[in-house]
């Protein structure tokens, strides 16, 4: 589900944009990229731009029930990671009526590159705003 617009071009390093709205369904049945980086345990750069999107995991929602909900924020020291459950599934947590919600965000030089100064056109932390 996109939280924001995809960072490329003129709001590539700057902070999040909202989304554009759509009218049609959203097929949420995949999970998002992550952000680009490069992955150590495939030892290769993975990921795109259009990344900045969350991922919810449950068996099944009823409105009606209030289920617990967790929120998942991937490590990396900002410069690798994802959303993605190739090491953390979320198998566990759905069968337990958890529903699980993590999200990517820009990490390495795409979310923490700083020229600290607005006019320079990279004012940074653009990962976590």
């Amino acid at each position: 589900i996109p939280y924001a617009r995809a960072p490329e071009g003129e709001l590539r390093f700057k902070a999040p944009v909202p989304p554009q709205k759509w009218t049609e369904t959203l097929d949420c049945t995949q999970q998002c990229e992550p952000c680009y980086h490069f992955d150590r345990r495939l030892q290769k750069i993975v990921g795109c731009e259009d990344s900045l999107k969350i991922n919810v995991f449950a068996k099944e929602i009823n409105p009606s029930t209030p289920l617990p909900v967790m929120l998942y924020i991937y490590g990396g020291g900002f410069t690798e990671g994802t959303s993605g459950t190739e090491l953390y599934g979320p198998d566990f947590l759905v069968q337990k009526d958890i529903v699980l919600v993590s999200f990517n965000y820009r990490i390495g030089a795409l979310g923490f590159l700083c020229c600290q100064s607005e006019q320079d056109g990279v004012p940074g932390n653009a990962g976590l705003k």
